[in-house]
């Protein structure tokens, strides 16, 4: 795999990288995906950001070996740097109760703060856990246009990551309209199909059976 280094965030808009920003990054290549994500991490550490990486497809540990063939010394992010799995993040009870995860998030980020992270925080999670739990679709709906209204109370940016080989075509047209940013080829860019979440659910909800 080709190295990243810090010098490679310069394609990144630091106005886009703000705080309270909700980034939708769809990807159909592992490799690809990885290298695009790791931008974003090295962004936050930049920023002085604590940053948790919920994994799905792989593990914590397998997620740290694809920094580290990326060049990343992961040895020297200590605190910096939270690896966990979508089972602990998104279903701490066996359910998926979107309350319990922004009152997780919420204290991650009370953490990282009396840690000392002047930055805030930041949070990537593969979303293919969807599909693994068979979360229905409106559910999945009200979640994300509930983080992007969540987000505005706190000093966090997250990046949701969707497999479009893995994804229904209109359910990743939907998850693209309630991500306001998007991360495309290593490239943060802000989102021309992006509906406000009221507007969005309004639609959703009127659309035929």
């Amino acid at each position: 795999m080709e190295n990243i280094n810090s010098a490679d965030m310069h394609s990144h808009s630091e106005n886009i990288f703000s705080e309270a920003s909700h980034i939708c990054h769809i990807f159909n290549d592992h490799s690809e995906r990885v290298k695009t994500i790791t931008k974003y991490y090295l962004n936050s550490f930049s920023s002085r950001k604590r940053l948790l990486c919920i994994v799905d497809s792989i593990t914590p540990h397998d997620m740290k070996k694809e920094l580290q063939a990326l060049g990343i010394d992961t040895s020297i992010l200590n605190e910096s740097f939270i690896t966990t799995d979508n089972d602990s993040s998104y279903f701490r009870d066996g359910s998926f109760k979107p309350e319990n995860i922004f009152t997780g998030v919420r204290a991650f980020c009370d953490q990282a703060k009396g840690d000392g992270f002047t930055g805030g925080i930041g949070v990537s999670g593969d979303m293919s856990w969807i599909l693994r739990n068979k979360v229905d679709t409106a559910s999945v709906m009200e979640y994300e246009t509930s983080v992007t209204e969540f987000l505005k109370t706190l000093p966090c940016t997250a990046v949701c990551e969707y497999d479009a080989r893995k994804f229904d075509g209109s359910l990743i047209m939907d998850i693209l309209a309630v991500h306001p940013v998007m991360l495309i080829r290593g490239q943060v860019v802000k989102n021309p199909y992006f509906i406000p979440p009221k507007d969005f659910m309004a639609h959703y909800y009127a659309r035929p059976n």
